[in-house]
This record gives C-alpha cells, sequence and structure tokens, in this order.
C-alpha cells in the first residue's frame, strides 16, 4: 500500500511541535501547585488560578498518563519529574487505603470531599498506572492498577457477564444514580464508561499479559459490536437502561470516531485476526458517517452531538478535534484512502485556526460553529486536561516513527 508520507510526517512533526513547545510547557508553568503539591484544581481560560478549586480523580489520572507516556516515547526527564509527583499524589490522596480504589474528588489541601467510586475514574486510574509503569517500571503501580482490575471483577462486573456497573459508594455498594455528570441520562450504563474501560485494559495488557484480563478486554470490545453499535445508523448508542435497551437516539461524533479507533488498537493488542478484522472494518464505516455527518464541511471541525444524520449540536470541542484526527488517520492507514487524511489535516488547520488560544496558551474548551470560543470555559479543570490533544500527538509520533523504520509494511495501531 502506497502512503502519502509528506503530508503524514507534515502532521506529526506539527504535533509534536505543539506537544512539547506548547501543550506540555503551558501544564508544567502554570498548573502545578508548588504550595500544596500537585496540580490546581482549575485554571480560568486567562489562566488565572482558582486557588480552592476542588481536585478531581479524572484530572490527576489524566495526568498522570500523560505525562507518563510523554516520557516514555520523549524521553525527557522533566517528564518524568512530573509524571511521578502525580502519581504519589494519587497514592496519597486519592487511593482508598481500607476499601481500595479512588475517591473522585479531594479539596486543595489532598482531604477528600467526595467519597463516591465511579467506573469511569477508576478506569482512568488504570490508565495512568499502567501507562506510568510501561514507562518507569514501577512494580508498584503496576500492582495497585491490578488492585483496581480485581475490584471492578469483583463488584462492578455483572455477574451474567453482560457489562460493569457504572458507580458504587466508598464501600462498593452500588448507587442508583450513576451519572458522570448533571449533563448525562440518568440511566444504568453508559458507552462512555465500557468504552474507557477496554482503553485501561488495554494499556493494562500491554504493562501485564494475563489470561483472564485478555478474556475480559475481549468481552469489553465484542460488547462494541454488538448491543452499543447501532448497525441501522452506524452509531454507537450512549446510554441504556440494565439490559442494553438504549434510551436514547443522540449519538456523539467524536466517541463515534474515538471508540473505532481505540478498538483497532485493542484488537491489535488481542492479537486475534477475526477481532482485527472487524474492526478495520468498523473504522472506515465509521470514518464515512463521521465525516459525511459530523464535519462541518463549510467551516471545518467536528461537530459535537447529532441525531437522525444531522448535527445536534454544533459546537465544537477541543476533545473530539483530537479523536478525530487520530481516528481518520488510522482509516487512511487501514485503506490508503487519502480522502481521510486529508480529512485529518483539514480539522488540524481548523484547531490552528481557531482552537489554540494564542494568547494565554493550550487549547479553548469549546468555540461555536464559526470558530467563536466561548470564554467562560475553564482552561484547566476537573474534565478540561491534557491527554486527549497530547495523546494525539504522541499516538501520531508513535505511529509515523513505525512507518519510517518499514515503510509500506507497519500497519497504524501496533505498539
Amino acid at each position: 500500500m502506497t502512503y502519502n508520507y509528506a503530508v503524514l510526517h507534515n502532521l506529526c512533526d506539527e504535533l509534536r511541535t505543539e506537544v512539547v513547545e506548547h501543550i506540555l510547557p503551558f501544564w508544567m508553568h502554570n498548573v502545578v501547585d508548588k504550595k500544596n503539591g500537585g496540580f490546581h484544581g482549575q485554571i480560568l481560560n486567562n489562566n488565572t488560578i482558582v486557588e480552592d478549586a476542588p481536585r478531581s480523580i479524572i484530572l490527576y489520572s489524566r495526568i498522570l498518563w500523560t505525562f507518563s507516556a510523554s516520557y516514555r516515547i520523549l524521553h525527557k526527564n522533566r517528564y518524568r519529574d512530573i509524571a511521578e509527583q502525580t502519581y504519589n499524589y494519587i497514592m496519597n490522596h486519592f487511593w482508598d487505603q481500607v476499601y481500595g480504589g479512588v475517591y473522585w474528588m479531594v479539596d486543595n489541601k489532598g482531604k477528600v470531599i467526595e467519597q463516591k467510586k465511579h467506573v469511569y475514574a477508576q478506569a482512568f486510574t488504570i490508565y495512568g498506572l499502567s501507562e506510568f509503569n510501561r514507562a518507569t517500571s514501577n512494580t508498584t503501580a503496576l500492582n495497585r492498577a491490578m488492585d483496581l482490575y480485581h475490584l471492578l471483577k469483583k463488584y462492578s462486573y455483572q455477574s451474567d457477564g453482560t457489562g460493569y456497573h457504572e458507580a458504587f459508594t466508598r464501600q462498593w455498594t452500588p448507587l442508583n444514580d450513576v451519572r458522570l455528570s448533571d449533563k448525562d441520562d440518568a440511566q444504568q450504563r453508559s458507552m462512555n464508561t465500557h468504552l474507557h474501560l477496554f482503553e485501561a485494559f488495554a494499556n493494562l495488557y500491554r504493562a501485564h499479559q494475563n489470561d483472564d484480563l485478555k478474556n475480559d478486554l475481549t468481552a469489553l470490545v465484542q460488547l462494541f459490536f454488538g448491543p452499543i453499535y447501532n448497525i441501522e445508523n452506524n452509531h454507537f448508542y450512549t446510554f441504556f437502561d440494565e439490559k442494553w435497551n438504549p434510551t436514547t437516539d443522540i449519538y456523539s461524533y467524536g466517541h463515534d470516531i474515538e471508540a473505532a479507533w481505540l478498538l483497532l488498537d485493542a484488537s491489535r493488542v488481542l492479537n486475534k485476526n477475526e477481532i482485527i478484522e472487524k474492526s478495520q472494518e468498523l473504522i472506515l464505516t465509521l470514518a464515512d458517517v463521521t465525516l459525511n455527518e459530523g464535519v462541518d464541511q463549510e467551516v471545518g471541525g467536528l461537530f459535537h452531538t447529532g441525531c437522525s444524520g444531522n448535527a445536534m449540536d454544533s459546537d465544537k470541542h477541543w476533545w473530539a478535534q483530537t479523536e478525530a484526527i487520530v481516528g481518520f488517520v488510522y482509516a487512511y492507514k487501514v485503506s490508503g484512502n487519502e480522502r481521510y487524511l486529508e480529512a485529518a489535516d483539514k480539522i488540524w488547520e481548523f484547531v490552528k485556526k481557531y482552537m489554540i488560544d494564542q494568547r494565554y496558551g493550550e487549547w479553548y474548551f469549546r468555540v461555536d460553529r464559526n470558530g467563536k470560543p466561548y470564554m467562560q470555559e475553564e482552561k484547566a479543570g476537573a474534565w478540561k486536561c491534557p491527554y486527549h490533544n497530547v495523546r494525539m500527538g504522541l499516538e501520531l509520533m508513535e505511529q509515523v516513527n513505525l512507518l519510517k523504520s518499514t515503510p509500506g509494511e507497519q500497519t497504524i495501531g501496533t505498539k
């Protein structure tokens, strides 16, 4: 298969510059809390620090993954230092020494203020801990990641094998209200939590190959070929009742394309040909649907949500742009169809023009359809983290480096 290396290398080089010279320095220089340790819980759009803002495990686990992966790939000791500081903060303040698992929220002094244990948060902590182990060979981090995996198997995994319950008290008693935020539907199962579970399990399997883990990862992947996938419109359902009956027709363009490339990545970790073939077919289908429905052909960028083939929310969120870039590059490498590479390149052009804050640094949380930023949105916070845009850059760096080593033979997704 012939690839357009000039475009790939240019895209990779620009993303590397964005990650190394802008995004990572922003987090090291602006968000590190030199007084209380760790990272500030919130930074406003103009870089004003909200000193008393609480700190979420989502923010911290994603920072742990970000700087661990950056160190593993770029070999800069300053990234390792940040990763180690973040790991220690999580273990000292978020980790439940009595019942296991990680708490949802601490205050700016590191005191627990929300004990809820959401599976989504445990998944991201597995993701961060396993990446920290991959980067530094820290065996304690791997052991804690495996502890979380076993806790999820014990308390969250459904006895009928159909998925995972989503939220618990500190003592691992199931909660009725399993929502991640007030914006989510009040339903018992979500595509989002199960997506990040298989993302976490795949990374944990890279660090520690285990037959039980392989089987559980396989079962999670199969859910995305089964009840989570809507074969009638080629989108993923987002919310379900406890029997996996869909409860909404609204879909997320960013989650669609993110799930597609992560499924291909996980299938190659599993090294099962049948699943690899399904994942390759699915990413091309999802790439087509995302490109035809979700990409703004007039202004550029990826819309937020859709329904019945049309955009419902035309805002453009920072994280969705990054997942589209990676997803389209994956589709390009599977097919050789330059339509996908062109789509990735055009979304990056939109990001450069509208989403990167040229004055204060990092990216805006979201912009409207025409690229005007919502200035009231935070620059860093419980959900605004460096994981998506840094992962986009690192993913492209890794894969283009593989292509350089064996042109025409390597396939995106093998790590």
